[in-house]
């Protein structure tokens, strides 16, 4: 089997069976991504981002929150949590620092089980 089918046959095994049904080619991966790029932007309700981004954040899309140290950063990214997963949508953290708490979170508004939570050691993992 060739490298890009092998890796679509890998990518189709770990999808939901209604959505494998619907993709075929990395064509359909595509136009799969296209719609979503569509949809409306997910609101974070911290109203600076939301003007900066022209409503919000992309949906099904990696962000990556950037600043200097105390810059508030990370209660920003606990906010924008708090309101996707308290909403009932689902989000990852890519915690290469380590900083979450999830005591913290939920305190501060987030549904743990709608949060998967990756703390890498390296960049590169």
């Amino acid at each position: 089997m060739a490298e890009p089918a092998l890796a679509l046959e890998r990518l189709r095994s770990s999808l939901p069976q209604d959505l494998v049904r619907e993709i075929y080619s990395a064509r359909d991966l595509l136009r799969s991504r296209d719609a979503i790029h569509r949809e409306a932007p997910f609101p974070t309700c911290v109203a600076a981002f939301d003007r900066v981004l022209g409503g919000g954040l992309e949906r099904g899309a990696l962000t990556e929150i950037l600043g200097g140290r105390s810059s508030g950063r990370f209660s920003a990214v606990l906010a924008i949590l708090a309101t996707a997963t308290a909403g009932g949508e689902s989000a990852a953290l890519v915690d290469l620092d380590g900083n979450l708490d999830p005591q913290g979170a939920e305190a501060a508004g987030c549904a743990l089980e709608r949060l998967l939570w990756v703390r890498p050691e390296r960049m590169r993992e």
